[in-house]
C-alpha cells in the first residue's frame, strides 16, 4: 500500500456528488459486482484486469478510484493500473464494506 496513492470513501463520495470527472472501477467477480456496487461503477475482475482494462478504460489518464469488497484486492489492482501507466488510479480505502456502513448508495 505505501506505492499507491489512497482516497477515503468520504472523498469519494465528494467526488461523485460534484460530479467530478472520475471513473469508479470495481475489481471483484462478476457475481460479487452483480450483489450490489457503487452506482454507476464499472466491473472489471482483477483475475482480468491487465488483459481487458486497455480495451474497457482507454485513456490512460482518467482519475480512476479503484474499490473491491474489503480492501484486499484493490491496493493489488490500483498497483497494476499504475504499472500499466495509468498513474491516476487510486485505491479507496476500506472497500464496498466501509461504504455501505456509512450507508451510501449501493445499487444491484
Amino acid at each position: 500500500k505505501a506505492s499507491i496513492s489512497e482516497v477515503s470513501i468520504d472523498e469519494v463520495k465528494k467526488m461523485i456528488d460534484n460530479r467530478k470527472d472520475i471513473i469508479l472501477l470495481d475489481v471483484r467477480d462478476s457475481e460479487e459486482y452483480e450483489t450490489g456496487h457503487i452506482p454507476g461503477a464499472i466491473n472489471i475482475s482483477r483475475g482480468s484486469l491487465d488483459f481487458k482494462v486497455h480495451l474497457i478504460i482507454p485513456d490512460k489518464s482518467a482519475k480512476i478510484v479503484v474499490y473491491c469488497g474489503l480492501d484486499l484486492r484493490s491496493p493489488l489492482a490500483t498497483k497494476s493500473m499504475n504499472d500499466l501507466g495509468y498513474k491516476k488510479a487510486v485505491n479507496m480505502i476500506g472497500g464496498l464494506k466501509t461504504w455501505k456502513e456509512s450507508g451510501y448508495t449501493i445499487v444491484k
